[in-house]
């Protein structure tokens, strides 16, 4: 099991990497709305996959929330750092990584903490009949 959510978490991060790069070139706006887009559809494949136990759909929702992780991060950094002086780009992209680690980790770590007592189905909100 472990190396299934091993190879998820890398599907999410070569494509987050991969979107980063290929869209380096492309208007911020563009690329964050891109991300937004994933960001719904990953969230539904990635409940699909919990709901199917299917480990098909959990690797095509991966490579699409990848899409989102790279897109909408990338595109929102953009506007960022074009507004920060030079001398403070680093400071500014050190908060950034901070609040947005502590809020996407958050959420895990509190699933990871309940699944065990309660099941997966119940953390993640399934009713099954």
């Amino acid at each position: 099991m472990a190396l299934v959510g091993g190879c998820a978490i890398a599907a999410v991060t070569a494509t987050g990497a991969l979107v980063g790069a290929l869209t380096q070139g492309m208007d911020g706006l563009k690329v964050v709305r891109i991300g937004a887009v994933a960001l719904v559809a990953g969230a539904a494949l990635m409940t699909a996959s919990v709901s199917a136990e299917s480990l098909w759909l959990l690797f095509t929702a991966s490579v699409v929330v990848g899409i989102d992780f790279g897109g909408a991060f990338q595109g929102g950094l953009r506007p960022i750092l074009a507004e920060t002086p030079t001398a403070r780009r680093a400071g500014a992209l050190s908060t950034v990584y901070i609040v947005s680690y502590f809020a996407l980790g958050r959420p895990a770590v509190i699933a990871c903490i309940l699944t065990p007592t309660l099941g997966l189905h119940t953390v993640v909100g399934e009713r099954r009949g």
